[in-house]
């Protein structure tokens, strides 16, 4: 299209199929400048719409090749799988965490040690008022 050649559906709708609603290949069809052909589509509801079901039918074609991919054994597929929607399940890539819960129960465990070593475990406590307490009538 050349410059200042005003956008409309009938073209632009079949360049977006062809291009699978991509707009940057659709642009090269018409031969048109990118930004202008977005615009036209973001103010054309029938185009959103349009570009909005060819991007969730891509996005369905790769959750099929994935799963296909999982059933062939493919190890990045797998761990890309459990690495999003695993997380669910509590696969968890961030290692730091991990590491800062053992520490943490390491720490707790080592402080109950200590407190029981030096008498202050559950229910053996002082609190510095125990002569106080024990001066109280009955």
């Amino acid at each position: 299209m050349p410059p200042g050649t005003p956008h409309t559906i009938a073209k632009v709708k079949p360049a977006l199929i062809a291009a699978n609603g991509n707009i940057t290949e659709a642009a090269k069809r018409l031969k048109a400048d990118r930004s202008s052909v977005s615009d036209f589509v973001n103010r054309t509801p029938e185009l959103v719409r349009l570009v909005k079901e060819m991007r969730e039918s891509i996005a369905d074609l790769a959750e099929d090749a994935l799963q296909k991919a999982i059933k062939r054994g493919d190890t990045a597929c797998i761990i890309f799988t459990l690495k999003t929607q695993g997380r669910k399940r509590d696969y968890c890539e961030n290692y730091k965490l991990l590491e800062a819960e053992a520490l943490l129960e390491k720490l707790e465990n080592a402080l109950g040690r200590l407190t029981t070593a030096e008498g202050k475990g559950p229910g053996n406590v002082n609190d510095g008022n125990q002569e106080e307490n024990t001066k109280r009538p009955g």
